[in-house]
């Protein structure tokens, strides 16, 4: 058969053109008045589900909360030493001052931000009145109801909440009770929250504070690492830490473990390593179960190399994870572990590749002398029991966002790499797979669709698969491997997309190329060689040559903010109700 699109001759039964990367559409004569009686019922159909989806979502509008997407537009930053908050950055009204402070205190502090959104937009929380003391810049903290904030600053102090002074670091998490954590130049440690202002604990001695939330609720995890050296609190991954658990609504602190790792999981369920073993670099795994009597913790097992993945349910435990294998010094190999519900079983010497999403683990078994067995893949689904992949090579797999559905980037008998979309079930083998792209790599999820790129000779196009279709989403996808997508959240039904290109990366900064999609779904590059890109609600906020910019998908039309700026943050930073990071493999 040929392809519709560029005419070249390509195999039966594929979906898209190796050529050209562009859907392959079949063409049948036969059944003509059939098909036409079919797409009208089909028409009918799709019309009718619409109308009902938004009777039932007009219906569950009224019952929950509506999100107050004012401030998702909104960004606030520092230049010159004076603090602004513009809460939409789409018009031509000028910026708010939330206040002055002097520029040589500002270089000189460790601030991450001097002011922020909360997770809701509905608060700013922001440090005035910046002042040095104990060789330390601090200030005062206070927050503020975004729609208290006026155009007089003095009138905007006057309707702030002063949290606490002498704060020398801060940082808002994720959760649902607007909290932040923060800690005074004495080296004590609080938490503000809707619940309170409740003092945790002295960290006189310790060098770095980290938070961690469980999303949307009132549950944080509290790192903590000795040492001589102080760093900005934010998340951090490393080992040899206390591990705290404060649940802010009962004002709870509990110490879980110390000299931990940092913890996975889901709040009430945590697993994480300790006790390295120097000799071997092998470590203690270890669970806590958070209730309401106290935190039991268990020793799972010993010698562990690493932990793969982790599900937890009300009903289901699981852990994949490795221990180094007997051919390891020669071989880097690995014996796989599972651990269920209580019950640890060894699966085998594996290489040291493997692909493992969620509870679906794919392996090979180490059998140097079975050439067979050795290029036969295996996988598991949560339990011990271990089935034949139907796949040549698995190179990647995600969970699909629809329950039971997984999807899988694999190598077909050609040895070229196809996309298939899979049902998949706890304990359950993989069933009714259906390939949904030919020369194609698995790239992510958005909404109720699958992300996938199709590849041709000389093009590479992003699509969105669903219920049997697919839809082009961008054209001509640079194939470089630190490309990834980003979108807006949806406003006046619409949203925009932009692609960014990591151009150049060290340590102290990341340089970009940053692109949109316009109405015929090719790329536009916006600009060339910026830094610290943040997505708004209608457009994307980014530093070049230390000056602040914006650019409006809407006018397509780029905005000097400020010559130069200390920090900015943007309202929907916490934005998840769309989401889309997607890294192309």
């Amino acid at each position: 058969m040929n392809c519709t699109n560029c005419q070249r001759e390509i195999p039966d039964n594929i979906k898209f053109c190796p050529n050209c990367g562009q859907p392959v559409q079949i063409k049948k004569t036969k059944g003509k008045a059939k098909k036409v009686i079919l797409a009208l019922v089909l028409s009918f159909v799709i019309l009718a589900s619409f109308i009902g989806y938004r009777i039932y979502s007009s219906h569950n509008e009224e019952e929950k909360p509506s999100i107050e997407y004012k401030y998702l537009n909104g960004i606030t930053y520092c230049t010159d030493g004076v603090i602004y908050v513009d809460p939409d950055i789409t018009d031509d009204s000028d910026p708010y001052v939330l206040g002055t402070e002097d520029e040589e205190l500002v270089d000189e502090c460790s601030f991450i931000y001097l002011s922020t959104f909360s997770p809701d937009t509905s608060t700013i929380f922001y440090i005035a009145d910046m002042e040095e003391k104990k060789t330390e810049v601090c200030g005062s903290l206070y927050s503020v109801k975004t729609e208290d904030i006026t155009s007089d600053a003095d009138e905007t102090r006057k309707r702030s909440t002063l949290i606490a002074k002498d704060v020398s670091e801060y940082y808002v998490p994720s959760g649902r009770d607007n909290g932040v954590l923060y800690q005074n130049v004495d080296e004590e440690l609080y938490f503000y929250s809707d619940y309170g202002n409740e003092y945790l604990m002295d960290i006189d001695g310790i060098s770095d504070v980290n938070c961690i939330y469980n999303y949307g609720s009132s549950h944080i995890l509290l790192t903590l690492k000795e040492g001589k050296k102080k760093s900005s609190t934010s998340m951090y991954i490393g080992s040899g830490y206390d591990v705290y658990h404060y649940d802010s609504a009962t004002q709870k602190l509990s110490i879980i473990d110390d000299d931990a790792s940092i913890p996975v999981g889901k709040y009430n369920k945590l697993v994480y390593t300790k006790n390295i073993n120097n000799k071997t670099n092998s470590l203690d795994m270890c669970m806590s179960e958070i209730t309401d009597d106290g935190i039991k913790t268990t020793k799972i097992d010993e010698d562990v190399n690493n932990i793969d993945e982790t599900y937890f349910t009300d009903d289901i435990t699981h852990i994949t994870y490795t221990k180094k294998g007997e051919h390891y010094e020669d071989d880097y190999t690995y014996d796989l572990f599972s651990y269920d519900n209580g019950t640890i079983t060894e699966l085998g010497e594996i290489d040291l590749a493997r692909t493992t999403t969620e509870y679906v683990t794919f392996f090979n078994y180490y059998e140097p002398d079975d050439e067979k067995k050795n290029d036969t893949q295996y996988y598991t689904t949560g339990t011990s029991e271990v089935f034949e992949s139907p796949f040549t090579k698995v190179l990647n797999a995600q969970v699909a966002i629809d329950e039971g559905k997984i999807l899988i980037q694999a190598l077909n008998e050609d040895s070229v790499s196809c996309v298939y979309l899979c049902d998949v079930a706890y304990g359950k083998e993989i069933s009714n797979i259906q390939m949904v792209a030919y020369n194609a790599c698995v790239s992510g999820s958005y909404s109720t669709n699958y992300l996938f790129y199709a590849a041709g000779e000389k093009t590479r196009n992003l699509y969105i698969s669903g219920d049997g279709t697919y839809k082009l989403m961008m054209h001509s996808v640079p194939s470089q491997t630190s490309v990834y997508v980003k979108t807006t959240p949806v406003m006046d039904d619409n949203a925009y997309f932009f692609l960014v290109n990591l151009l150049d990366y060290d340590t102290s900064s990341s340089i970009y190329d940053i692109y949109i999609r316009d109405n015929d779904k090719y790329l536009s590059r916006v600009e060339t060689m910026v830094e610290n890109i943040m997505i708004t609600g209608k457009g994307a906020v980014y530093t070049k040559d230390k000056a602040l910019y914006y650019y409006s998908a809407e006018t397509n039309e780029v905005e000097k903010i400020a010559d130069g700026t200390y920090y900015y943050e943007v309202g929907n930073k916490y934005e998840t109700s769309i989401p889309l990071s997607t890294y192309i493999y």
